[in-house]
């Protein structure tokens, strides 16, 4: 097999490729195996060959050669599909979403910026909210201060200095012990929300009117308020011994210090235009179905299961139930959806789910009706609108469902990815 420095062309990146691409002048590498980036496959109606997979993000293939993946779908609202996956996250796997090698090598990559930063600002957003929700971290700092009564120690020297030497004799210099909100690490993560704050409106000058740009900046501002406790000075000291109670900040303490990295620790380097990223991917067929899912879960609360198990742990994406009617939902990634039919694998996969015992138990479904039910099944597919709207919310599911010509029973629903006017 060809080494891969020599088989990828001079010019590979000189423009990203979207998801789902054919990647030309390249020879696979075993070594790619391991990279969700790319794939060896052979799309419907193409031939075998390497492809971009529903990935994006940057990485490097060899020590000098990245590849570069950006949206397939144009002027996606990250900001806003950020939003609502951390919304809702109780699903337990939205950090299978994407993946930063903060100890890469950076990769200019301007068109991604902004998507990785929105996703960092927004995960710790949602990671500082359980903090504070549970109230801010307290420690025993040190304090040094000049004071009227003995507290704590007398520190001698400065004493002798600020009191004794200026005739000051009412006041004792000392040195205590505070438990206190006002540490080191709350400084550290007060002052990455405050990166958070400037470094939003950097990137979102054409959209600063948006609703999803004026919701985040509300959440900064309390959340801001419930620092106001807690002074700038951060200080070297970050050690935190996890525990269950504060079991969030060790998330919290790495976001903080990725963000502030990012920037050199500088807020005045968060104007200047940032084009370089560290190494990451983020599954845009994941982030796509949690999406739908904090959509749904808004609109339909219980009814709505998410990845119940049937058998060899096959797993839907959802399950619909009320007493009236079942259904089985799967959200898949395929904008082409919109101008094609079920595929027959698409359609075998969910069949598969609708006879299953273990997920029919799961719906309701009577024993003595369990092999003679015919559960309808759904495809939820992304299009591009503009409209910010919950489209499942103040309509029932059946109100929603486009009929598939050539299967019994199957059903689509678009639901439109959020997006920005360009």
């Amino acid at each position: 097999m060809n080494n891969v420095s020599e088989t990828i062309h001079k010019g590979f990146i000189s423009k990203p490729f979207v998801e789902h691409q054919l990647v030309p002048n390249i020879t696979w590498d075993d070594s790619f195996k391991d990279n969700p980036l790319l794939g060896w496959e052979q799309p419907e109606g193409k031939g075998w060959g390497i492809y971009t997979n529903f990935h994006i993000g940057a990485d490097w293939l060899t020590k000098d050669k990245p590849i570069i993946v950006v949206p397939k779908m144009e002027n996606i609202d990250f900001l806003e599909l950020f939003m609502h996956c951390f919304s809702e996250d109780d699903s337990g796997s939205f950090s299978e979403i994407y993946h930063i090698d903060t100890s890469g090598k950076l990769i200019t990559a301007p068109n991604l910026n902004s998507i990785l930063s929105q996703l960092v600002i927004i995960r710790y957003l949602k990671v500082l909210s359980l903090i504070i929700k549970k109230g801010l971290l307290k420690q025993y700092v040190v304090r040094e201060q000049n004071l009227r009564k003995v507290k704590g120690r007398i520190v001698v020297n400065a004493n002798d200095r600020l009191n004794v030497r200026r005739r000051n004799l009412e006041k004792v210099y000392c040195g205590f012990s505070e438990y206190s909100i006002d540490n080191p690490i709350n400084g550290l993560l007060k002052r990455a929300l405050t990166f958070c704050h400037t470094l939003l409106t950097s990137l979102n000058k054409k959209t600063e009117h948006s609703k999803s740009y004026a919701n985040v900046m509300a959440v900064i501002g309390r959340q801001l308020s419930a620092f106001s406790g807690v002074g700038d000075y951060i200080g070297n000291n970050y050690q935190f011994k996890a525990n269950k109670l504060y079991s969030e900040y060790k998330e919290a303490v790495s976001l903080a210090l990725q963000i502030l990295k990012r920037y050199d620790n500088s807020i005045s380097q968060v104007s200047k235009e940032q084009s370089q990223v560290p190494p990451f991917w983020i599954d845009m067929s994941l982030l796509y179905e949690h999406y739908a899912y904090s959509l749904m879960k808004e609109a339909y609360g219980k009814r709505i299961l998410y990845q119940e198990e049937g058998y060899q742990s096959v797993r839907p994406d959802f399950l619909y139930l009320d007493k009236d009617e079942q259904y089985i939902l799967d959200t898949k990634y395929m904008p082409q959806f919109k101008d094609k039919h079920i595929s027959y694998d698409i359609e075998r996969q969910l069949s598969g789910y609708a006879r299953d015992f273990k997920i029919l138990r799961k719906l309701g479904v009577p024993v003595d009706k369990i092999n003679s039910v015919n559960v309808p099944c759904v495809i939820i597919y992304p299009t591009v609108s503009h409209k910010e709207d919950n489209p499942f919310k103040g309509h029932a599911i059946k109100e929603l469902l486009v009929g598939e010509t050539y299967y019994s029973n199957f059903y689509t629903i678009a639901l439109p990815l959020p997006t920005i006017l360009p």
